[in-house]
């Protein structure tokens, strides 16, 4: 057992010396004289000032300190709490002296919150892939302290919840490209050298998985893994029987984690937006021209990139001119983007997410100048440039959905150009600098 004055490694404090917890007073220990106070400025011992028997100002224990005060600090070790010394007070006066402790407010709901607090601590603490040394060792005890738990790790509903909820959270993130690559695998073609890059980002999951003893998901993750590498062995392309075996043993991870490994729900945010985008990028396309080609089935980039201009004209009743101008669009878009709807290579994105924002700029500032002029000449440029930058943001527009960044593309839609300009920028500077694959 420590003694009180041993120093204590942070590591190893117990609760009871956790900031703002009181001392407790030992019932056995022996009755100890005050200590005689020593006058500063003559530096000689001064006699205490007598007590009188019924003065009220008899030596009291501090106050409990609240619950949330106690749960701040997060001690990974249980140690066994140091006798500490006893204040002495004459019997005579502690019972009246002395009041009695309040009693404790319901903690539920914040000892909760400090189970999930924990839990995000346990993930930020390490970067993804490095984390063998993180143990999963969390209790909350009804003061609303988290201490470690007994050495049987015996954790209650509420502490697994929590933890379990931060580490779906980031599975939603870190799988982003895995995702990105069975969207195209899905609805059309993936080359091995992509599928490949998603292994670091499984082999990192795969271990969080293990720490926190997930068999299921550590299994699905094996098993997708062990396709992965068939499917990237030695070959140009990927075959139909590696495709169905990928597909299928993806579902798995879905069942498991749905948040962040469904593809559906993420194709139907992203494929209307880049549709929408590529149409209005077409001269004469219109909002009733879209709901058109929606309402006989033309709302997928598959059917709008495989279907001719006759057939188009056909179902929809559009202008033979206007059919050949929105067939030609998207066969233009599947001959340039190696994907449909996901950023093989997100840093290649960026970079041209960034050209694209410059020519915006520049568009903008030519109509503003134009703006202030009244000539015919200024006004027809006018006229120009207000087309040449709205095409540029669809462009943009386009590219944001491949990233995935709906939400970004959402508060653009509100803003006025100089706005999207200044957001977008911001945009572009909080991302990492990436090396081009």
């Amino acid at each position: 057992m420590a003694k009180p004055d041993d120093p204590v490694s942070p590591g190893s404090r117990s609760r009871s010396a956790l900031p703002g917890v009181p001392k407790r007073a030992s019932t056995d220990a022996p009755e100890k004289a005050p200590a005689r106070p020593t006058d500063r400025r003559a530096g000689e011992a001064t006699a205490p000032a007598p007590k009188d028997k019924n003065d009220a100002t008899a030596v009291m224990s501090p106050p409990p300190a609240p619950a949330a005060q106690r749960a701040a600090t997060l001690p990974t070790t249980r140690a066994t709490p140091a006798p500490r010394p006893a204040t002495a007070t004459p019997p005579s006066q502690s019972a009246a002296a002395t009041p009695a402790p309040a009693p404790a407010a319901p903690v539920a709901a914040p000892a909760q919150a400090a189970a999930q607090a924990a839990a995000a601590s346990l993930f930020s603490a390490a970067p993804l892939g490095e984390i063998d040394d993180v143990v999963v060792e969390i209790q909350v005890e009804p003061t609303g302290a988290i201490v470690r738990p007994p050495a049987n790790n015996d954790f209650t509903a509420g502490d697994l919840e929590a933890v379990r909820s931060v580490f779906n959270d980031v599975a939603v993130t870190h799988v982003s490209q895995v995702r990105d690559v069975m969207l195209e695998l899905r609805y059309g073609e993936a080359d091995p050298k992509w599928i490949e890059l998603t292994k670091p980002a499984l082999r990192s999951l795969r271990a969080m998985a293990g720490q926190m003893e997930l068999h299921d998901l550590c299994a699905a993750l094996d098993a997708f893994c062990a396709a992965v590498d068939t499917a990237v062995a030695n070959r140009a392309r990927v075959t139909d029987e590696d495709k169905a075996e990928l597909q299928e043993r993806y579902a798995r991870l879905i069942e498991l984690i749905p948040q962040a490994f469904e593809l559906d729900a993420e194709r139907d945010r992203r494929e209307p937006i880049i549709i929408e985008a590529l149409l209005y990028q077409v001269p004469g396309v219109e909002q009733p021209t879209i709901a058109k080609l929606f309402a006989v089935g033309l709302g997928r980039l598959d059917a709008l990139m495989n279907a001719s201009a006759a057939e188009i004209a056909a179902v929809t009743g559009l202008r033979g001119e206007l059919a050949s101008a929105i067939a030609e669009k998207f066969r233009s878009y599947r001959a340039s983007a190696t994907t449909a709807v996901s950023a093989p290579d997100p840093a290649v994105e960026l970079r041209h997410l960034g050209d694209l924002l410059i020519m915006l700029s520049i568009q903008n500032d030519d109509f503003t100048k134009a703006s202030t002029e009244w000539s015919d000449d200024a006004q027809q440029r006018k006229r120009l440039l207000r087309k040449q930058r709205e095409q540029t943001f669809q462009q943009i527009k386009v590219t944001l959905a491949r990233l995935g960044e709906r939400d970004q593309l959402q508060r653009l839609e509100k803003l006025p150009f100089q706005d999207r300009i200044a957001t977008l920028d911001r945009f572009l500077s909080s991302q990492p600098v990436r090396p081009p694959t």
